[in-house]
């Protein structure tokens, strides 16, 4: 059975990546090859390459999404709601682009969106309401 232990990004600015998910999301590096860096997630390997690394070793080439990438999300779980608005409001001080306010969804849970530096979509999300 297949079991996911890994996930990657491909980025354009290594530097300015790392430092966002270091800083800004908490993320230890556990790992740093230049332009090749892992860090842990929860239980996971979270990667950031380089594009241009990635290219060489490809035969096919690549189309790098613009703008904000509607292709995936990078999902984090809360304890609660009110986390959830915390972390949004430090997270776009430290630079993230705020994508969507936090709000809470007619199935109960309270979820924002935030982009990193190129674009990429992470979610902040919890299902436990602690509002009084």
């Amino acid at each position: 059975m297949l079991k996911l232990e890994a996930m990657g990004l491909f980025v354009d600015n290594i530097e300015v990546m790392v430092k966002f998910y270091r800083d800004a999301m908490g993320m230890a590096i556990d790992w740093d090859g230049g332009g090749y860096v892992s860090c842990k997630a929860g239980g996971i390997s979270f990667r950031l390459c380089e594009r241009k690394i990635m290219q060489s070793g490809i035969k096919t080439p690549f189309a790098s999404p613009t703008g904000i990438n509607s292709n995936m999300e990078i999902g984090f779980g809360l304890p609660s709601f009110s986390d959830v608005d915390r972390e949004f409001a430090r997270l776009v001080s430290a630079g993230a682009q705020p994508v969507g306010e936090p709000r809470t969804e007619p199935w109960g849970q309270r979820c924002c969106f935030v982009a990193d530096p190129e674009g990429n979509l992470i979610e902040l999300w919890s299902g436990n309401d602690d509002t009084p």
